[in-house]
This record gives structure tokens, C-alpha cells and sequence, in this order.
């Protein structure tokens, strides 16, 4: 068979099953009349039927197929119950967040951030408005102490001092992908 980098790369690809319904076509018009490409096609077949045997054993999360259905019937709606996400910790000792939605467009997202008893998190600049709610504990920003319930709005530009917690806190926050850590004081 002629060495032709892309005509392989079709034939791997349909090998796979993932070519579109015209380009399949087409390989198969091909195949029928190219029996070297006809047998490097069916060379692959053992390695594409390995495929399924190579990936671990899992079990789909118990609550997928109603995740699945609600997202189905409600296209433009996201729902995250309380126990699923994941808390991810940052490059900052004590902080974890839990990102609930991710806007790439726009940039914009809403998470749920943990402070640890007695950590802090820098200062920075915000590149859209930020809104914070505390659902947990205690919250210094600056000369604002804010407890659960207190609610605070940034606008884009502003800048935050160091935030630091003396019991802990979880904060629901919107803001922007994009805001600029600051150098600690």
C-alpha cells in the first residue's frame, strides 16, 4: 500500500468508527477498490477490538441515569446536589473549592470555597464583579467582618486584602476566571 499519511489516518479512523457518514461512505467505496488499503483496515480490527478489554472495570456513579434524564428534559439547566463535585484544594494551604458552574464564554463561574481555621487567602484584583454569600463560619476581608449570611459585592477593578477565617469558613462565590492574585502584603 502507498504510504499515504492521511489515507491511513481515514482508514485508522474508520477502523475506529468514528468517521462521519459521507467520509465512511467513502472508505468504503475505497476499500472495494483498493485491496491494500482493504488489508491494512483489516489489520486493525484486533487492536480495535482490544480496546474494550483494555480499559479497568468501573461502575457508573448510581445516580448518573437520573443526572443523564434531568439533563435531557432540562437542557440549559444545571443542578449539582449537595454531595456531588468535588473539593479540590489550591495551591493555597487550607483553601478548597468546589466549582458548581463554569461559563468559558463569558468567564464567569460560581464555586463554593472552604477556608480552614486560621488560613488565608491572598489579595486580588477582580477582573468582573464578585459576589460572595458565607454559608459557614466567619469571613475577614479587609475592615469587614462577615458571618454566616453576610453577603458582599466587589465590582470589577476592586481588590481584595488578605481574606482570613478564625473558625473556618464556606463561601459561595461568583466571580471571574480571570481574577489577578495579587503579591501578599
Amino acid at each position: 500500500m502507498k504510504d499515504d499519511s492521511k489515507k491511513l489516518e481515514e482508514a485508522a479512523c474508520y477502523a475506529l468508527g468514528c468517521l462521519g457518514e459521507e467520509q465512511a461512505a467513502r472508505m468504503r467505496d475505497q476499500l472495494a477498490v483498493d485491496p491494500d488499503l482493504a488489508r491494512e483496515v483489516a489489520s486493525l480490527k484486533p487492536a480495535v477490538e482490544a480496546l474494550g478489554l483494555a480499559a479497568p472495570d468501573a461502575s457508573p456513579p448510581e445516580d448518573l441515569r437520573q443526572r443523564l434524564k434531568d439533563k435531557i428534559a432540562s437542557p440549559g439547566i444545571i443542578s449539582v446536589k449537595a454531595g456531588e463535585g468535588q473539593w479540590t484544594p489550591l495551591p493555597i494551604p487550607g483553601v478548597f473549592v468546589k466549582r458548581l458552574m463554569l461559563d468559558r464564554k463569558t468567564g464567569r463561574q460560581t464555586s463554593l470555597v472552604r477556608i480552614e481555621a486560621g488560613c488565608a487567602y491572598p489579595p486580588h484584583r477582580h477582573a468582573s464583579r464578585e459576589e460572595s454569600l458565607v454559608l459557614e463560619g466567619d469571613l475577614k476581608i479587609g475592615g469587614h467582618s462577615l458571618k454566616v449570611g453576610d453577603y458582599m459585592c466587589a465590582e470589577e477593578g476592586s481588590t481584595h486584602g488578605v481574606l482570613t477565617t478564625e473558625g473556618g469558613c464556606m463561601v459561595l462565590i461568583m466571580s471571574s476566571i480571570h481574577d489577578q492574585r495579587l503579591p501578599a502584603p
